[in-house]
């Protein structure tokens, strides 16, 4: 690091005295060794072979958030599919902020699930199939369910042969019942 044309304050904690100087240039030499040792190492500089390797919980960790995003890719993309049916009465907006909205909630829950491996608050493997398998089980059912043309109610005509059977067994129920006590 190097400074042209300044002041410099300096002060210690065991002395009350404080040291005023000036300079025309000043230069300082920051070190290339890493301040923290090997173990305070960028996570992004790590290969995924090493996060393999090396199953710490920090490395867990990163090694979710990396795995998640090819994850998050392939059930983002069922899920645009399932989600990809127009109505023409909501407009064609509509899917595309649910889209982004979905993938914000997964990725910060990526990143969440990272932190919470980090610190040993979840398993990787209990992460990983909670958040991924659980989008694409709900991914696929939407998919299912748009498929056979399901809707999100019974129809209105099923619930009226429900309420009619129920009565049709009421009534059989009350016309068993005098032939029964006698």
């Amino acid at each position: 690091l190097l400074l042209e044309r300044g002041q410099r304050l300096e002060s210690s904690l065991d002395k009350t005295d404080l040291k005023f100087s000036e300079f025309e240039e000043y230069g300082a030499k920051i070190g290339t060794a890493l301040l923290g040792g090997k173990d305070k190492q960028p996570l992004g500089t790590v290969s995924s072979r090493s996060l393999i390797q090396n199953p710490s919980a920090r490395y867990l960790g990163e090694l979710s958030w990396r795995l998640g995003f090819m994850l998050a890719a392939a059930n983002l993309m069922i899920i645009a599919i399932a989600s990809s049916r127009i109505n023409p009465r909501v407009g064609r907006t509509g899917n595309l902020v649910f889209s982004m909205f979905a993938f914000q909630v997964y990725l910060n829950f990526l990143n969440l699930g990272q932190n919470w491996i980090a610190a040993g608050e979840i398993g990787f493997g209990t992460f990983m199939l909670a958040l991924h398998g659980g989008v694409l089980l709900v991914g696929l059912l939407w998919l299912i369910k748009r498929h056979n043309n399901w809707g999100w109610l019974p129809p209105a005509n099923f619930l009226r042969e429900l309420s009619q059977t129920r009565r049709g067994a009421r009534t059989d129920a009350a016309v068993a019942s005098p032939a029964a006590s006698r």
